[in-house]
């Protein structure tokens, strides 16, 4: 089924948290499946808040409702009331695609990659289209739409995800080289062994607070995943020296990629950074897939996955290091939310979760979806699903459902609404 969100994932090796001034870096030891602990109700240690928000591309959900993109206008859907609204608070103003005059719209020229609300200022991060200058942009207005100011150029671009968590901007950044045609007008990027990446810490000012040590290599690339103890979690991925040729077929990259992993040169690793002594910990290492998501002070994997991206869906407690066996054959789609590990035992469709396990209690219950809709968000009492065309597989739109109706798995009580323009 279709991927509405595309996560990196890794392999998995715990280590002790390594103090000190200086950058350091555990090192990883092989691991099995001895160390973990069964989850039993109690085992697990209380889900604690977590007041970040992710901002996704096209819409965001946010305290009572969604902010997305329609017409390329800005839109708040309202949950309660069930309407949406331009965020637009001019007077006398027309609200039309097109017119720039309505504080709402943004211009076909300025592509929005992620947006959200953060205390009262709506957030919005901005592709530069000119791929000489290798740098987006990150700005802000006021709810009204009014007051809109650059905050911050990035050294690179932004990749797969922004979150926003007290007071402080978390994104993640990629720098590639521009590529060039005969008469060296940039076309492209390259992907070499200069590439480099890392996460960009800004305050909602717009100041940079400071970044993460730099990986640098062809394929360089780091995820966010998640905040923990105003600590950005990620994910490190490369395959250093191997470089993936342009427009090489599918099959070189294959085997180029398979040797790196061979040769011990395909990076695949969690880690969190402590800004105040400028210190990178390993927590997870590997060098396949497996981890998907840190939240609540949580982080879930999937261990040692075969060819095809399963096997034992773990746990770790980023609090005191321990690590609990889920379950022993799940599907590397998990997701985190509402307090709850969702995920797929043995063979099945994307987005299609069979259990979850609730961190609260401790206990497993089975779980049935709703038919054709994908988990996307979730408010206070609930649930946000995007809706899929049954023959396609296509987005075709978004709805919310109570929390209590969700996991009685009611389909009567979905409330529709429409973003279908921007799909």
């Amino acid at each position: 089924m279709h991927r509405m969100i595309t996560f990196l994932c890794c392999l998995c090796v715990l280590v002790l948290l390594m103090p000190g001034c200086a950058k350091k870096e555990a090192k990883a030891v092989v691991q099995d499946l001895s160390d973990l602990s069964a989850v039993t109700p109690g085992a697990l240690s209380k889900p604690e808040a977590d007041p970040s928000i992710t901002l996704k591309t096209m819409e965001t959900v946010v305290p009572g409702g969604v902010l997305f993109l329609k017409h390329n206008m800005a839109y708040f859907y309202d949950m309660t009331n069930e309407s949406e609204y331009p965020l637009c608070g001019k007077a006398n103003c027309s609200h039309k695609p097109g017119d720039e005059s309505c504080f709402a719209v943004f211009a076909e020229e300025t592509p929005i990659r992620f947006l959200g609300i953060y205390e009262d200022k709506i957030f919005y991060f901005v592709h530069n289209m000119d791929i000489s200058a290798n740098s987006d942009r990150v700005y802000s207005a006021d709810l009204d739409g009014s007051n809109r100011k650059k905050l911050y150029e990035l050294d690179g671009q932004l990749t797969d995800r922004v979150i926003i968590s007290k007071g402080r901007i978390y994104i993640s950044v990629q720098k590639r080289e521009p590529d060039t045609n005969e008469k060296g007008k940039a076309i492209g990027f390259l992907d070499n062994d200069n590439t480099t990446a890392n996460i960009a810490c800004l305050s909602t000012e717009g100041k940079l607070l400071y970044k993460t040590p730099e990986l640098k290599g062809s394929g360089a690339y780091i995820g966010l995943v998640g905040v923990y103890q105003d600590r950005p979690c990620y994910n490190k991925n490369a395959h250093l020296g191997v470089n993936i040729q342009k427009n090489a077929p599918i099959e070189d990259a294959a085997s180029r990629l398979e040797k790196a992993k061979k040769e011990g040169k395909l990076i695949n690793q969690f880690w969190t950074y402590d800004p105040d002594v400028n210190t990178e910990t390993q927590l997870l290492s590997g060098i396949d897939t497996g981890l998907r998501i840190s939240k609540y002070h949580y982080a879930a994997y999937i261990q040692n996955p075969d060819d095809n991206y399963r096997g034992p869906l773990c746990l770790l407690d980023l609090t005191n290091g321990k690590r609990f066996l889920v379950c022993e054959n799940a599907e590397y789609d998990i997701l985190l939310l509402d307090q709850k590990l969702f995920y797929r035992e043995g063979i099945g469709e994307d987005g299609v979760y069979t259990h979850y396990l609730d961190l609260v209690t401790g206990e497993t219950q089975p779980f049935q979806m709703i038919d054709n809709t994908l988990i996307y968000g979730e408010d206070s009492d609930k649930i946000l699903l995007a809706i899929q065309d049954e023959a396609t597989d296509a987005v075709t739109g978004m709805s919310w459902i109570f929390k209590i109706d969700f996991y009685g798995n009611n389909p009567n009580l979905v409330h529709m609404f429409d973003f279908s323009n921007d799909y």
